[in-house]
């Protein structure tokens, strides 16, 4: 009983009747003297002082046990509750605790008492109903001289003592404490309803008028409160747990947060004072030692789950025998039809097999249906599988999986190729996928190590397409890895490329781009080597968006030139539209957007030549996106609605997501913000309407940056911090950085600079973690603007600098001379001339390379202003005459004026005056022309001077 784990228990023990006229009525025998009936009176006060948590369990048994509100008790109230669950999971201790409360409330004056059935002791006989009765009625209080001889009269008095006291007024609560069955309970339940019944068994019961409870685990927090109570009984000064808490949470969790493995756990480290909690866990770890360690101080845990298992087998020896072979998966649940597949029997014998584990407390059943045993019963049930058994199982899991995924598989993709993604098929199909990933995924691990090759290198294949849909990136890493280790394995050059190819693109899904060229250019080996042209027209065609990915630009560009040759020489239309519509993405991104135009509406063309819908929609994306570039916002506009109209018709929602978010920021370009904000928030419905967590984030980031624009930071905050917490979830690393970026931008112009630094710094971790130069500077340049001038013009400078640097790195020169501009600011506004000096020299390196003599002129105005202070005249002189050369030269009349205002004035100041009035008349009239009356007036003034 609880009792020897929890303290003191205030109760009146009265031991079974034993005299000889119950021997000679009953035939009774030793081995049933052992087995006599302990009956104790729980008195008001009592609680135990280990008990933790358990909250719902408690409130729905106190709201049982209350006495009737307002009315008589009804003949159909509930007057029994059964709380059942494995043993060791603190039934015993919930219904005392619970029994406790209500006899300290005064609900139960005609006694609360508590027998011990002894239904799964070691070390007696169950307890029958006929050796309880004289036991009760001496608890109840009733005279030894009025307590009958035999067990039919006892029976009688019992029956009749219990209906007395309900109608003087007097409620009993009677716990039947470890009942085996219901023939064990049936005689001793009360007949009138105004008495209560509590009882704890570790078999599901079907007992008339009574309502179940299966107890489960204990919460995380609840066991360390435990694991903290349990020591502090023995040495209040002990306080381990709160010294090591990381230890102390693995520690429960190695117990499976069973409360009594943690009470043995906590057993140990109590005798053991000085013993570390990290060094039990260690022993813990070993799942073949962990029940052993668990038998600290007498039977343990494998002797609970050992009892309860032979009761069983002698039951159903076929259910007791299922329990081993459901350890081989590696997952954390089964369905069903895999425990078919895995015994090899009928999936309606696999149920009735499953229910009989389930109500030995064996197997637990999970809110979807699914089947699921605790770590503990599983490493007791591991151990009686032998070998052979072992090899069988695992082979027939193995195969029961490939098939399933094949299958699937197939599903997903017809109803893909008949553009009905929401069809029953697909979600058939999708939720089959989401129910089974994580067996799945093992079950890829067990295959590849089992040297299952051929399943492993099959699971690992038809996976790739559910995965990479639904996001789920890391799974997709482990599984490709697996599939490209077993088709090594099995030494087939084809079967390794195409396994390549798949982990090539896992892993640019998940940014990991060097390791994905890796795997193309070895892809590119293989085919070459198999003189396979169309596979390697596929890999070159990835390895440019790979290369995309990594902002090498032109690298893409060549790559996908040659990835459009091929297909071309092939007569691969598809592939020259695909090559081409990657050809134009790249383009843009290097400002070549006339090109980027031509590509994308020759691809498009080949799609509906082709009578692509989709490829014409993807086509159509690129174009919208390239014209938009161009400043042809309202072409741009007509092509993106173009295709968020045919992803309707497809019925395809979820590339109406992303068509309809690139949409929305075309809008905000085009100054309809409105709209622009009603389209993004459309995007990210239609991204939780298709169930894709990843577009979601990406769409909330988009929608923060549009509330952003639009003035409305608060919002902004909410989508973005929504945005972050769903990249989390879902293991999207690269996404959460952006998201924090954002977030981070939303702050600062909040006035909550330090929240923005805060977050701006998780996401510089985040990409460095991840080696995503991009995002890191971005965070640095984000920082950079939110540090204040006055009090951070240091740590401003560095965070400029670490952008710069990076930015240089990656080789996009623009990023790179925009803020090589603000660097060379900050460190001129820190009168660190010649540091600004050499920034804005790099900047206007980046913007002459790049054919941008606007900014050029920018960053040598302010060359000549850095000079000018310097006293370096010449030099000043001669930047400024640089500066107004750029801006005549693209015709930038505005830009010119303000290059003759700052010349003019270096030239004033260098009393070189008639040069001075000459470049000054110049501004006034550029800066007319440009429609600046004010900065022409101030020219004017300072002519007149």
């Amino acid at each position: 009983m609880i009792r020897g784990l929890a303290g003191a228990i205030a109760v009146e023990s009265v031991a079974g009747d034993l005299n000889i006229n119950n021997f000679a009525n009953h035939n009774t025998t030793a081995s049933e003297l052992e087995s006599a009936a302990v009956v104790e009176r729980v008195d008001p006060g009592w609680a135990s002082r280990l008990f933790v948590g358990r909250v719902v369990e408690v409130d729905r048994l106190i709201d049982f046990l209350a006495p009737p509100r307002g009315r008589q008790q009804g003949a159909d109230a509930l007057v029994v509750s059964a709380v059942s669950g494995m043993g060791g999971i603190g039934k015993t201790a919930l219904v005392l605790h619970c029994a406790s409360m209500a006899a300290e409330r005064g609900w139960f004056s005609g006694g609360v008492l508590s027998v011990n059935l002894r239904g799964y002791d070691l070390a007696s006989r169950p307890v029958h109903s006929n050796r309880v009765y004289s036991s009760i009625l001496r608890a109840l209080r009733v005279p030894a001289d009025d307590i009958p001889a035999t067990v039919d009269e006892q029976a009688t008095a019992y029956h009749l003592h219990l209906d007395q006291l309900a109608e003087q007024g007097e409620r009993v609560l009677l716990v039947l404490d470890n009942a085996i069955d219901v023939a064990q309970l049936r005689d001793l339940l009360p007949h009138n309803h105004a008495h209560r019944t509590l009882v704890t068994t570790r078999d599901v019961l079907d007992l008339p008028g009574g309502s179940r409870m299966i107890l489960g685990v204990l919460s995380e927090r609840d066991a360390v409160e435990l694991l903290n109570k349990s020591l502090y009984t023995v040495n209040p000064r002990d306080t381990r747990p709160i010294t090591e808490p990381v230890a102390a949470w693995r520690l429960i969790n190695l117990c499976g947060l069973l409360p009594l493995a943690v009470k043995i756990a906590a057993a140990i480290l109590g005798d053991e004072p000085d013993r570390e909690i990290d060094s039990l866990c260690e022993e813990l770890d070993d799942t073949s030692e962990r029940l052993p360690v668990l038998e600290y101080g007498g039977p343990g845990i494998a002797a609970v789950i050992e009892l309860s298992h032979e009761r069983l087998s002698k039951r159903n020896k076929d259910a007791a025998l299922l329990l081993p072979l459901l350890t081989v998966n590696p997952g954390p649940d089964l369905s069903s039809e895999a425990v078919a597949a895995l015994a090899e029997v009928t999936l309606t014998t696999a149920a009735i097999r499953l229910r009989t584990l389930r109500s030995a407390s064996l197997v637990q059943r999970t809110p979807s249906g699914r089947w699921q045993l605790h770590d503990l019963v599983a490493a007791h049930a591991r151990k009686k599988l032998n070998p052979r058994e072992n090899e069988v199982a695992i082979s027939r899991l193995i195969s029961y999986y490939a098939e399933l995924t094949e299958r699937a598989d197939k599903r997903l993709r017809a109803s893909e190729d008949r553009k009905i993604e929401r069809s029953a098929d697909y979600k058939a199909a999708s939720d089959e996928f989401n129910a089974e990933r994580p067996n799945l995924v093992a079950v890829a691990e067990l295959a590849c190590s089992s040297r299952c090759h051929q399943q492993a290198y099959s699971i690992g294949i038809n996976l790739a397409r559910y995965l990479s849909r639904f996001r789920h990136l890391n799974d997709w890493v482990v599984t490709a890895k697996c599939a490209v280790n077993s088709s090594s394995a099995l030494g087939r050059f084809a079967m390794v490329a195409s396994a390549k190819n798949n982990l090539g693109l896992a892993l640019r899904e998940s940014r990991n781009f060097e390791e994905a060229i890796e795997n193309f250019e070895h892809c590119l080996i293989l085919y070459g080597i198999l003189n396979d042209r169309d596979g390697k027209s596929t890999v070159i065609c990835n390895l440019g968006i790979t290369l995309f990915d990594l902002r090498r630009f032109d690298s893409a560009i060549v790559v996908h030139q040659r990835a459009l040759e091929l297909c071309r020489e092939l007569n691969d239309r598809d592939g020259e539209a695909m090559a081409l519509h990657n050809l134009g993405l790249a383009l843009k991104e290097v400002r070549r957007f006339d090109e980027a135009i031509i590509a994308h509406q020759q691809a498009k063309e080949i799609f509906q030549d082709l009578g692509s819908r989709r490829g014409t929609r993807a086509a159509l994306g690129g174009l919208g996106l390239a014209l938009r570039e161009a400043g042809r916002t309202a072409d741009a506009l007509a092509a993106l609605q173009s295709a968020v109209d045919l992803c309707q018709d497809l019925n395809d929602r979820h590339s109406e997501a992303m068509a309809t978010d690139d949409l929305g920021a075309t809008l905000r370009i085009a100054g309809r913000n409105e709209e622009g904000l009603s389209v993004h928030r459309r995007a990210v419905d239609l991204f939780l309407e298709t169930e894709d967590a990843h577009g979601e984030a990406k769409a909330l980031a988009n929608l923060g940056v549009a509330l952003i624009e639009n003035g409305q930071e608060d919002e902004a905050v909410v989508a973005l911090e929504r945005a972050c917490i769903i990249s989390r979830t879902i293991g999207d690393r690269y996404n959460e950085a952006l998201a924090f970026n954002n977030l981070g931008v939303a702050l600062r112009k909040l006035d909550r600079a330090d929240e923005a630094v805060a977050v701006l710094e998780q996401a510089r971790d985040i990409s460095q973690t991840i080696g995503d130069k991009y995002n890191e500077a971005l965070a640095w340049t984000n920082i950079g603007y939110t540090l204040s001038e006055s009090k951070h013009e240091n740590e401003r400078i560095v965070a400029f600098r670490n952008a710069c640097s990076l930015f240089g790195k990656l080789g996009d020169r623009r990023s790179e001379g925009a803020i090589s501009m603000d660097l060379g600011e900050a460190l001129a506004k820190a009168g660190r001339e010649l540091e600004a000096c050499a920034a804005f020299e790099v900047s206007c390196d980046c913007y002459r390379a790049l054919g941008d003599r606007c900014h050029e002129g920018e960053s040598l105005n302010n060359i000549g202003v850095i000079f000018w202070r310097m006293r370096r005249v010449d030099e000043a002189l001669q930047a400024f005459q640089n500066a107004c050369a750029c801006y005549q030269e693209i015709g930038d009349r505005h830009g010119e004026g303000r290059a003759w205002r700052v010349l003019g004035q270096a030239l004033w100041d260098s009393n070189r005056r008639e040069e001075a009035k000459q470049v000054l008349r110049m501004a006034v009239t550029a800066f007319e022309e440009s429609n600046d009356r004010e900065r022409a007036t101030e020219a004017k003034e300072l002519l007149q001077s």
